[in-house]
């Protein structure tokens, strides 16, 4: 008979989309100190617009409506390819995003340090957001951290409940808030480097992983027992 694996190595075992948050941390880090823009999340870009309308700023309002647009063209993008196989990752998801890391490494390297560049990260974000990918009928995204959050406050109060319940998914949650976490620090750590650099580097760890998927082909998450 096997010993019981604890829910905190299970859910770390699991946390493969961990990978993807790292980078989305980085990315979102990196835009936000050489660019001055979130393009990960957009609740407080949706709030910098009603301001912009509110105000009349209309550089203001042009560049969150630019964010937003490619955040949400980015995440139609990746749903048109995605497996309908739901929980999956699919060969497709490593194409696409091979396709993403070269447009990113060739746009940095020819725009630089350009307010053009946030959109364009902003739609990477949005194709990488929209791989619908599950484990026990939860859903897992590895852009936004705010609903991870609520996640990890709900879960927790499971536990508490049920003395030890929903344990793996809490835990699973904490994991991808941390990965996003390392992968900021990873950013600011890369900002001496210069953008172009930084962009280069993540541009190279995008095209790893997205070959790793092409590699591997599709991976299901177990359902629940």
């Amino acid at each position: 008979m096997k010993n019981p694996v604890s829910p905190f190595i299970s859910a770390f075992l699991r946390s493969k989309t961990s990978l993807l948050t790292i980078l989305s941390g980085m990315l979102n880090s990196l835009s936000l100190l050489f660019l001055g823009q979130a393009v990960s999340h957009h609740t407080g870009n949706l709030s910098k617009l009603a301001q912009g309308l509110a105000q009349k700023d209309l550089p203001l309002v042009g560049m969150m409506l630019a964010l937003i647009l490619c955040y949400f063209l980015g995440a139609m993008l990746s749903g048109l390819i995605f497996t309908s196989q739901q929980g999956l990752l699919s060969r497709r998801y490593g194409v696409l995003m091979v396709g993403a890391a070269f447009v990113l490494i060739f746009a940095s390297q020819m725009l630089g340090q350009s307010l053009f560049m946030a959109p364009l990260l902003a739609m990477l974000s949005g194709i990488q957001n929209g791989m619908y990918l599950t484990y026990k009928d939860m859903l897992l995204r590895s852009t936004h951290m705010t609903g991870y959050l609520s996640d990890l406050g709900f879960l927790l109060s499971r536990i508490i409940k049920e003395k030890g319940e929903k344990s793996e998914r809490f835990w699973l949650v904490f994991f991808h808030l941390l990965a996003f976490v390392l992968g900021g620090v990873l950013g600011v750590l890369m900002m001496p480097q210069g953008f172009a650099t930084s962009m280069l580097i993540v541009g190279l760890l995008y095209l790893m992983v997205g070959a790793a998927f092409v590699y591997t082909g599709l991976m299901p998450y177990p359902k629940e027992q």
